[in-house]
Order: C-alpha cells, then structure tokens, then sequence
C-alpha cells in the first residue's frame, strides 16, 4: 500500500503538493532510477488489469 501511495506521488506530483503531502524539492532530489522502476510498475499493473477485463470478457461471451 506504501510502495502505492509512493508511486502516485512520484508520478502525479501536483496533487501531492497542493495537499502538503510533498515538497517539490523531495520531488526535484527523487532518485530517477527508482522513478523509472515505478512508472515501470505503474504500466505493468494497468497493463495486467486491462488484460484482466479482456480475459474475463472473453471467458463470459464465449
């Protein structure tokens, strides 16, 4: 749930620190290689999901 949270953080950045939850300077100093790890994440998560969606339509129409 953190590694969650952290992700959005990192990959929206803006509603963090309108809220106060983030400096923009934590932002500006996050390491890239671990920012790249976590869009990396991030797509294969939305991409196991809609591959989800195809498999269960698949199964329900067949």
């Amino acid at each position: 749930m953190l590694v969650a949270k952290i992700a959005g953080m990192v990959m929206m950045p803006n509603a963090s620190i309108r809220s106060g939850e983030l400096d923009p300077e934590d932002i500006k100093n996050f390491p890239p290689h671990l920012k790249r790890l976590l869009k990396i994440k991030a797509v294969m998560l939305v991409g196991s999901g809609v591959w989800l969606l195809i498999g269960s339509l698949l199964v329900k129409f067949r």
